[in-house]
């Protein structure tokens, strides 16, 4: 038996190591086996839908925020983007195409482009 320098039992303190060790060895392998399912989701995810890892990552970042820190970067996002002329949406009208007469008659009649 395994004594300590004051001459007691460290048996029951080895067993009691050795089991910890076994367990984090445990907890390693569940780790490895969670880090590849989390991994096939985020390649499901990249090859099927297009979804690059960073947005992944940001996103579940993002979900975690209080809704007053999400409105906070919002607004400071579209901010910083809109000042570098890169704004987040365009404007509703700008791409609006108004039919000229001939396409409403068209696609509606000639009573419709008169109304």
């Amino acid at each position: 038996m395994a004594e300590n320098g004051a001459g007691g039992n460290l048996e029951p303190a080895l067993k009691t190591i050795a089991e910890l060790i076994s367990e984090l060895d445990g907890i390693s392998e569940d780790r490895q086996s969670m880090n590849d399912g989390a991994r096939a989701i985020r390649d499901r995810l990249q090859n099927e839908f297009g979804v690059p890892k960073d947005v992944i990552t940001f996103v579940r970042r993002y979900k975690a925020w209080d809704e007053r820190k999400r409105g906070q970067f919002d607004m400071a996002l579209a901010l910083v983007r809109k000042s570098i002329g890169m704004p987040l949406q365009m404007d509703l009208f700008d791409n609006v195409v108004i039919p000229t007469k001939d396409v409403l008659d068209q696609q509606f009649g000639e009573e419709a482009a008169a109304e």
